[in-house]
């Protein structure tokens, strides 16, 4: 909560002071100038920015953006499955089924991970594209490109999940792929645009993490619950020691769609068992400790896989609402909105109640942590990230004094205030006594290659390393240091990229005169 609050009001400050391309921290994260949106996707979180700006209150901001995402993904969710069912009351079950699931709620309220959160909203168009492409013979490229794109604008974690598993599904269907040569050609324009509309992103990450050394993120997946364990954490929302799951309605899915089974479509049993084993994946049954320190283990904790398994059982749970509402309202000659209250009520009620306890659970785990005020709403300064993760190896010893805002000056260690700073989007100009008087000075700063700029009087003066990976300057002149960002190839190209592919994107959706694709 408190890293995701630090993103969001320097976001809101960039957009306040109409800078629609952030990339340094110099409003948040102790004002060190962290390339932290370099590393971790911001489009897509630029509408919570916006609800801070107009509601004041911090968690109620927070809360309404929160209530405008769930209203997209119950859009997107009830637009994708009527188009691939052509069946409305089935699309109406499984978004209120997928955007009310537990596991939603948990990214929402208890792990406060926005970029998940996010990433969750968009997977359904993207597995949409996939579907259409592989198995009804439609050029929904546009579809799948765009989908990953707001996927990878969301969080990156959630990119490679979603990407590996096309990936293992694209290689167990090959053999029913009755054009295959023209699915491969789909995936292939679908694969440029989605890294052409996401550059805007991506070109500035690759080019950090292809030029630096960063500490591995890969080692042991960890948090993995036995299988018993992952069941009961479905059903009492306890959470506790990142204990997750499902909730009463995952399981109900589980029990009814066996019980089922053979009544299910064939979408519904594909995506009964893709939900399934997921679910066995995210606990201890699988061996994980064989995934140990390989690429896989990118993804840290086994319950992530959990939104796979949410996403795929709200589709099972549609239909199975849809077959259960299609019955009682034949046989027995039940009113459709009795019905549909039923339904709603059997749905959601077990939800609020479990996110209740979510709520309250959290409040007890954070006791005493962060400087929230649950009373106001209102978020002062706090840091809960470490710094260490995106800084190259050989710079990790400046992690500290660029968290206390302390710049070394003619060998001594001199503590910055931020009444010594003059903080911009992108910007920061440092003025005093100290740092303006002194030739060589080495700043509260991370040296990063390719994104910074330094000036002094207007002049352009050279950066150099410091021995402990600290950003400094050498100059002939004296006075007040600024450093900005600077605007390098992959930065220009992402955004140019980013424009033209999403402009082209939404212009073939739009323009369904030229069949270019199945919109």
């Amino acid at each position: 909560m408190d890293f995701n609050f630090d993103r969001i009001i320097g976001l809101k400050e960039n957009l306040l002071h109409l800078n629609l391309f952030p990339q340094l921290c110099t409003y948040t994260f102790h004002n060190c100038a962290y390339p932290l949106y370099i590393f971790y996707p911001w489009i897509m979180v630029i509408p919570f920015a916006i609800f801070q700006i107009i509601i004041p209150n911090h968690m109620w901001g927070v809360a309404a953006t929160f209530v405008f995402y769930a209203f997209i993904g119950l859009l997107i969710t009830y637009k994708v499955v009527k188009k691939i069912t052509k069946n409305e009351t089935q699309a109406f079950f499984t978004a209120v089924c997928y955007i009310f699931s537990e596991y939603v709620s948990i990214d929402a309220f208890r792990r406060f991970d926005v970029g998940e959160f996010l990433g969750m909203i968009f997977m359904p168009i993207a597995f949409y594209g996939f579907y259409t492409i592989i198995f009804k013979k439609k050029k929904s490229w546009i579809a799948l490109g765009l989908g990953m794109s707001l996927i990878t604008l969301s969080h990156i974690l959630t990119t490679f999940i979603v990407s590996f598993t096309l990936f293992i599904l694209f290689i167990i269907g090959f053999h029913k792929i009755d054009d295959k040569v023209n699915a491969l050609k789909s995936i292939g324009k679908a694969v440029l645009l989605w890294f052409g509309s996401s550059a805007i992103f991506l070109l500035p990450f690759l080019q950090q993490m292809l030029t630096q050394k960063f500490p591995s993120q890969t080692g042991a997946v960890t948090f993995v619950q036995n299988f018993g364990m992952l069941i009961m954490s479905s059903l009492n929302a306890n959470c506790n020691k990142f204990r997750y799951g499902i909730g009463i309605l995952g399981i109900l899915i589980m029990v009814l769609g066996l019980i089922y089974y053979r009544k299910l479509s064939s979408l519904g049993k594909t995506s009964y068992l893709i939900g399934s084993f997921t679910f066995f994946m995210a606990s201890a049954t699988f061996p994980w400790f064989l995934l140990d320190n390989t690429f896989v283990s990118v993804i840290q904790f086994s319950y992530r896989l959990l939104l796979l398994t949410t996403m795929f059982y709200a589709f099972v749970g549609g239909e199975l609402l849809f077959k259960w509402f299609n019955y009682c309202k034949t046989n027995n000659g039940n009113s459709p909105i009795v019905l549909t209250i039923c339904a709603l009520v059997f749905m959601i009620v077990p939800q609020i109640g479990q996110t209740q306890l979510i709520l309250q659970n959290t409040d007890a785990y954070r006791q005493g942590v962060g400087r929230l005020a649950s009373n106001t709403g209102q978020y002062d300064s706090w840091v809960s990230f470490d710094l260490g993760m995106y800084t190259p190896v050989k710079n990790q010893g400046a992690c500290s004094n660029a968290y206390n805002n302390t710049a070394v000056i003619d060998g001594q260690n001199i503590n910055l205030s931020k009444d010594d700073m003059k903080i911009q989007p992108n910007a920061i100009t440092y003025d005093s006594a100290d740092v303006n008087g002194s030739h060589e000075v080495f700043l509260p700063i991370i040296y990063n290659k390719f994104i910074y700029s330094a000036s002094r009087n207007g002049k352009k003066v050279k950066i150099v390393r410091g021995q402990n990976g600290q950003l400094g300057v050498k100059s002939s002149s004296l006075g007040p240091i600024k450093i900005s960002y600077r605007y390098n190839w992959a930065s220009i190209i992402g955004i140019l990229s980013s424009i033209i592919c999403w402009g082209l994107g939404i212009y073939l959706i739009f323009n369904r005169k030229r069949n270019l694709v199945d919109a």
